[in-house]
């Protein structure tokens, strides 16, 4: 009971920079409505599914969070883009590329904790 009052604790955190994001947006937008504010389950989208897939695995605490951060490093980078010029288009291409990205991270940070893991596991002598 304890560790899931923590991990819910952490994932408060981690779902926090969805939120900003969401709040920024909306105000930087003038009147603030619904469709606006809904726009935090897009940003959070690739958060709720690493939840779902680590819920369902029983995903050990290291690999729970590499999920997590990969999502915010994703949310981070596609974000920042925004202080680059806007595509001619005028349409935010940018958010195309990041529901993939957050994906690609969190599997690339799930195997690379998982290796870290094993190998340490395996210098400590863990036997199976």
């Amino acid at each position: 009971m304890k560790n899931n009052a923590m991990r819910l604790s952490v994932l408060m955190v981690y779902l926090s920079l969805p939120a900003l994001l969401t709040i920024v947006g909306s105000v930087s937008g003038g009147a603030v409505d619904v469709a606006q504010l809904m726009s935090f389950f897009f940003y959070a989208a690739p958060h709720f599914l690493w939840l779902t897939v680590a819920v369902f695995a029983k995903f050990s605490n290291a690999l729970w969070h590499a999920g997590l951060i990969a999502a915010s490093v994703a949310l981070s980078a596609i974000s920042a883009l925004w202080l680059l010029p806007q595509d001619p288009s005028g349409l935010p291409l940018q958010w195309l590329l990041y529901l993939p990205l957050a994906i690609v991270l969190q599997i690339v940070a799930a195997i690379f904790t998982f290796i870290v893991r094993a190998k340490r596991l395996k210098q400590e002598g863990w036997k199976q």
